[in-house]
Order: structure tokens, then sequence, then C-alpha cells
């Protein structure tokens, strides 16, 4: 919130600048030529202003642009993310599944001869 108030601060103080600078200079300029455009007479107020709102639409595509990739790369990296989470849980999946087979298996042999069974062990709260 206070980053935003002072954006407005900072943004509100250019605009009564701007403001002062075009009524301070209302007198026609020359004649302005660039390339093949020609400007007639303008107050060179209404020219500043007008190169400060292109500059300002200029620097917000700009910041836009920048923003945008930005959110492109975090979505990359998160769906990168996602991927190696996913295959993580599968091959805990797949862990999970050898060892109750395991477990099978040897449940199964000490059935088939119960002598060779080990002894069971209490349960003192540890978990492994």
């Amino acid at each position: 919130m206070k980053k935003l108030s002072f954006y407005l601060v900072v943004t509100l103080l250019l605009l009564v600048v701007s403001l002062v600078f075009v009524m301070q200079n209302t007198m026609p300029t020359t004649q302005l030529n660039f390339l093949l455009w020609t400007i007639p007479p303008t107050p060179i107020g209404i020219l500043a202003l007008f190169s400060l709102i292109l500059g300002i639409f200029i620097m917000w595509f700009f910041s836009l642009m920048v923003f945008i990739g930005n959110g492109t790369k975090h979505r990359r990296e998160i769906n990168e993310k996602e991927k190696f989470i996913k295959s993580l849980e599968n091959e805990k999946a797949k862990i999970q599944d050898d060892l109750s087979k395991l477990k099978q298996q040897i449940s199964d042999s000490f059935a088939s001869n119960p002598k060779s069974m080990p002894p069971e062990q209490p349960d003192n709260g540890k978990k492994e």
C-alpha cells in the first residue's frame, strides 16, 4: 500500500510540474521537421507534454512486456516442478508397491515354514 501511495504522489507531482511547464510555454515555436513529417508551429509546452505522454506509454509497454515474460518464465518453472513432483509421487508409489510385495513374500515364506519365523519384537513407539 505504501508503494502504491508513493507512486501516486510521484505521478501527481509529475503531472503538476508538466502542467505548469505547459502553461508557461504557450508561444509557438518554429516549424519542426522529422524525416517526412512536418509539424506546424506549436507551443513548446504542448510538444513537451506530448513527448512526456509518449515516453510514459513506451515505458509502460516495455514494462508490460517484461511482466509478461516473467509470468511465462514462472509458469514454465511451475510446470517443470509439477512434473518433477508427479515423477516423485510415481516413484514413491512404485517403491511402496515393491515394499508391500516384499512383505507379502516374507509373510508367505514364514507361513510355509513357521519354525523359521523370527520372534515378534515389542513396539516401543519408534517408527521406521
